[in-house]
């Protein structure tokens, strides 16, 4: 979702972008605060799962258009995973073929921003996927504005290590350094935070943060003074600790890829500690849907059972390929003690109850102290696993710098939530939460 005013009245309008077979559409907001929509009628729009969405005015022509990110694990290229740029006239949306270089990714976050100062804004794009690839990092994108509409693509030029840092599900900007310019921080699945100085004429990662050696399942992040010190502190939003699953430096979640089969295709697998023994997640059944000499070699699940994971896959195969590792499953405070060197703070007991999937910045209770709406939970998981869904709704209540969970409406929020989309309506503020395969949930705060 995203929100602007796409028809110039002054009103804030809403872009919700559709899954497979459902196109984008347009919420204009009236001047009672009811909404008209409009769908968009670009089929290849509905071939794909509109994932990252923004308004922008891309053509500064002083209307905003629309720029939509696509995703999913179906398609590996094509139109269905290109991001495509929709004109804006004030009433309708055309695409613009022509106005982004071509290339393909599952889009995770789209950015604008001026990256290299010229007075045109820019764009980022990352992904936390690679479809059918499940633990390759994917590449992520930096395109110049030059000026008239079109970008082109200076990854090259302005960020090669950021587009090949591993997975990044989330990415902020603020100016970390205080020399005014936006720089980023970035999270991601079987990643770390890492925090990404802006030079003018690119991005440099910063080193000795301590933020380099907690890999997590981190898909959220917020940044902002909450201990009002001065400088810019972060939560980071993980996958809890209510599951199965735990992740410590002496037993932490593993994955493996490598071709264990000698068939030309890898495979990966994904382990965790059970009872102090290195375990896969999959069971007997779903590992032999891809290794089928599974079953040949382990003719009872007794067997398989007792065995250990270097004599299921071969200790030479489990060290030949690709290794990842997460030794964080917690939702973070991370505190900056100065210097952009942050301290770790785990955040209460209930918000490790599901996944966080979103962090939105408000002022609650209006004490000049920044609190955290949340949005989380995951339906979609293994049977392993089973659903994260005991988040019930509630914010982070930041009191003096001291983070307490708390419900700020009577009723809960249910669903998997994906994220929080502000719009001001002239009576009030909307919250707008996205929930996979559910409508929106809508929050009132009075203005």
């Amino acid at each position: 979702m995203a929100s602007g005013d796409l028809n110039n009245d002054g009103l804030q309008d809403l872009v919700i972008t559709g899954a497979k077979g459902q196109n984008t559409v347009v919420f204009f907001q009236q001047s009672d605060g009811q909404f008209m929509h409009a769908d968009f009628t670009d089929p290849v729009d509905a071939i794909g799962e509109g994932t990252a969405v923004i308004i922008l005015d891309a053509n500064n022509d002083a209307i905003n258009d629309i720029l939509i990110g696509y995703g999913g694990n179906e398609f590996t290229s094509g139109e269905a995973l290109r991001p495509r740029l929709y004109l804006g006239t004030g009433q309708s949306f055309t695409y613009d073929p022509e106005a982004l270089p071509e290339f393909y990714q599952t889009t995770s976050t789209i950015s604008t921003l001026d990256l290299d100062q010229d007075g045109f804004k820019d764009l980022v794009f990352t992904a936390k996927i690679k479809a059918h690839k499940f633990g390759v990092d994917p590449k992520h994108y930096l395109l110049k504005n030059m000026g008239n509409g079109h970008f082109e693509d200076y990854t090259a030029q302005w960020g090669e290590a950021f587009s090949h840092s591993g997975p990044i599900s989330d990415l902020v900007w603020a100016d970390l350094n205080g020399d005014g310019l936006q720089d980023a921080l970035s999270c991601g699945h079987w990643n770390t935070l890492a925090v990404w100085i802006n030079t003018g004429s690119g991005l440099d990662r910063l080193q000795n943060t301590g933020l380099d050696d907690r890999y997590g399942l981190w898909s959220s992040l917020a940044v902002a003074d909450f201990d009002r010190d001065g400088d810019l502190d972060i939560v980071a939003g993980n996958w809890g600790t209510n599951l199965r699953w735990h992740a410590s430096n002496q037993e932490p979640i593993r994955l493996y890829r490598y071709d264990f089969d000698q068939n030309q295709s890898e495979e990966t697998v994904v382990t965790y500690y059970l009872q102090g023994k290195e375990t896969t997640l999959a069971s007997k059944e779903e590992l032999a849907k891809q290794l089928p000499k599974i079953n040949k070699k382990f003719l009872s699940f007794t067997d398989f059972a007792e065995a250990s994971l270097e004599e299921i896959f071969g200790a030479k195969s489990l060290t030949a390929g690709l290794i990842k590792s997460v030794n964080e499953l917690n939702s973070c405070y991370f505190e900056n003690t100065g210097n952009n060197s942050f301290t770790l703070h785990y955040l209460p007991i209930d918000a490790q109850y599901s996944s966080i999937r979103d962090l939105q910045i408000t002022d609650l209770n209006q004490d000049g102290w920044p609190d955290l709406l949340i949005s989380g939970n995951d339906y979609e998981l293994s049977t392993q696993l089973g659903r994260l869904d005991a988040f019930k709704g509630g914010a982070l209540m930041n009191y003096s710098g001291t983070f307490r969970f708390e419900k700020v409406t009577k009723e809960p929020w249910l669903g998997a939530g994906r994220g929080w989309t502000q719009l001001a309506r002239p009576q009030d503020t909307l919250w707008i939460m996205a929930r996979n395969n559910n409508t929106p949930l809508i929050i009132e705060k009075n203005n």
